[in-house]
């Protein structure tokens, strides 16, 4: 399990290029701000898109441009 902050790292094996992807992530309470970084199948990064829906939740969307 991931810990409760910093450091989490989700891995998406079903990610198909020019397709998003979205997940959703629950703060359960906590406090912060959510920042999240895709590294890509060439070695670069992207940052990802993240919508607040609610208080506690949060829309992340991903697509990846390359399949390297």
């Amino acid at each position: 399990m991931p810990p409760p902050y910093g450091g989490g790292i989700i891995t998406l094996l079903a990610v198909q290029v020019d397709k998003p992807a979205t997940f959703s992530v629950n703060f359960n309470g906590a406090q912060g701000t959510l920042k999240g970084i895709v590294d890509t199948p060439s070695g670069s990064r992207e940052e990802l898109f993240i919508q607040e829906i609610d208080n506690d939740l949060n829309s992340c969307r991903l697509a990846t441009h390359d399949s390297a």
